[in-house]
């Protein structure tokens, strides 16, 4: 799916900023080790909680929690 993302940002001459995105993992495996994700070159750090527009997520095993 990345791979596609990057093709269309490349397509629409669109870049990613990967210093704003990271990734989140939820539900049962909330807590797991995940495989290295990578946008456009640069690794995606792994969170457990994250402000967006000014909500803010955290990961839980049974679903996402707002706070």
């Amino acid at each position: 799916m990345f791979e596609i993302c990057e093709q269309f940002a490349v397509d629409l001459d669109v870049k990613f900023n990967s210093n704003k995105s990271v990734a989140m993992r939820i539900g049962p495996r909330y807590n797991a080790l995940c495989k290295r994700l990578s946008v456009c070159g640069s690794e995606l750090q792994h969170v457990s909680n994250v402000k967006y527009l000014d909500v803010f997520l955290a990961a839980h095993k049974n679903n996402l929690m707002y706070c």
